[in-house]
This record gives C-alpha cells, sequence and structure tokens, in this order.
C-alpha cells in the first residue's frame, strides 16, 4: 500500500504517473527534461523523427516551438506529444552541475 495526499493506493509495483516540470530545446532532435520527481534527463527524439507522425519535428523551427501542457511536452498546438514516460525511459541522466532548467 502507499498514500498520496492521504488517499491510500493498492501497491501495484508501478511507478508514479511522470510529468515534465520544465524543458529546453538542445541541438536538435534532442532535449532536457525535469521531471516532477526532480530527476534531469536529455532525451534524443531520433527514434521518433523517423515515424510519419512526428515529421514535422524535423524541421528546426517547429522543434523548438513546443510547450508543456499539464505536465506533458507537446507541439503543433496540442496535435503532437510525447509521453513523458517515453522520455523518462529513453532520456540519459544529467549530472546536477549540468542540469541547468529552472
Amino acid at each position: 500500500m502507499r498514500i498520496e495526499n492521504g488517499i491510500c493506493f493498492p501497491d501495484t509495483g508501478r511507478r508514479p504517473l511522470l510529468k515534465v516540470v520544465a524543458c529546453r530545446a538542445l541541438e536538435p532532435p534532442r532535449l532536457r527534461i525535469r521531471f516532477g520527481t526532480g530527476e534531469v534527463r536529455d532525451a534524443d527524439l531520433t527514434p521518433l523523427l523517423a515515424l510519419p507522425a512526428f515529421a514535422a519535428l524535423a524541421d528546426e523551427r517547429a522543434f523548438h516551438s513546443f510547450t508543456l501542457d499539464h505536465g506533458i511536452v507537446s507541439w503543433l498546438d496540442g496535435d503532437l506529444d510525447i509521453a513523458p514516460e517515453w522520455l523518462f525511459d529513453h532520456g540519459e541522466t544529467v549530472a546536477e552541475n549540468a542540469a541547468d532548467l529552472t
């Protein structure tokens, strides 16, 4: 059992939901992401750019025009987004002294 905000939940062995709280575009197609857990990771989106749904992000201007929408990185007015879990699982941990996100 786990308790969050005074509510008891069964322990399913699943990790808590991830939220992106800060994000910065690096050299495309990489993002530096701070998660609600406090962890910072750099995620390379190259594998996604090969998929037709993400083709628009090949344009550097479009890539840099992301927003954060309820803890999810999104583009094109919310028509395109990436799950925080994917970014976390495919990201590389960034050393604290290099984690320059506010």
